[in-house]
């Protein structure tokens, strides 16, 4: 600070302060960003968060799938096959226990598709009166994810995702007198996961 350097000081520890900020976004992001990625197990089953071959809990035998089969862009018909496979989902115990689209989570760069999706009252791009049955549905563009083509319908689970703070974030600073050095700290502590793996179901699409 004595040789003029405080301005550079002020904005280094402001930015404590925007990392604190983004760095849950990021955590987030990267969990969705390992979800087809069999090293990341993030399930009780110790199973990637979206594949074909979760166990349903109460049977330990049969499975279920909260990914597309085959891997499809975002658009109206793969969207409406999500919407037709989670008619049909085994619930914990085996039995059909239909879920219904909460949300469709994308990267930026299907931003404006999904929102076409979400508003359009027929078929998008068709000259056809066919009305649209995935209209409606709420779109949450999260804009750190790494990948720009695979997306993820949130549905309305009980316990599907989940994000939990130990520890909102906290600034603290202090005076270092044996080295003459200004600390500025900033901390948080937070868990997150997936408990039941019908909260989510995704596409790897490239």
């Amino acid at each position: 600070a004595r040789d003029v350097n405080y301005r550079a000081i002020k904005t280094v520890a402001g930015n404590l302060g925007r990392a604190t900020r983004l760095t849950p976004e990021y955590l987030g992001a990267q969990f969705l960003d390992r979800a087809f990625n069999s090293a990341y197990p993030a399930t009780a089953d110790g199973i990637e968060l979206c594949a074909t071959n979760h166990l349903v809990v109460g049977t330990n035998a049969s499975t279920l799938a909260n990914e597309l089969a085959t891997p499809a862009p975002l658009a109206e018909a793969s969207a409406e096959d999500v919407e037709t496979n989670l008619m049909t989902f085994a619930g914990p115990d085996g039995m059909i226990d239909p879920l219904t689209v909460k949300q469709w989570i994308v990267p930026a760069a299907l931003a404006h598709t999904a929102e076409k999706l979400s508003r359009t009252d027929k078929e998008v791009g068709s000259a056809n009166n066919t009305i649209s049955v995935v209209k409606g549905t709420k779109v949450q563009v999260f804009r750190y994810l790494s990948s720009s083509t695979r997306w993820f319908a949130q549905t309305d689970a009980t316990n599907g995702l989940w994000w939990e703070w130990d520890q909102e974030a906290e600034f603290m600073e202090d005076n270092s007198i044996t080295t003459l050095q200004k600390v500025y700290v900033a901390f948080f502590r937070a868990r997150w996961g997936c408990d039941d793996p019908r909260g989510i179901y995704g596409s790897a699409a490239t």
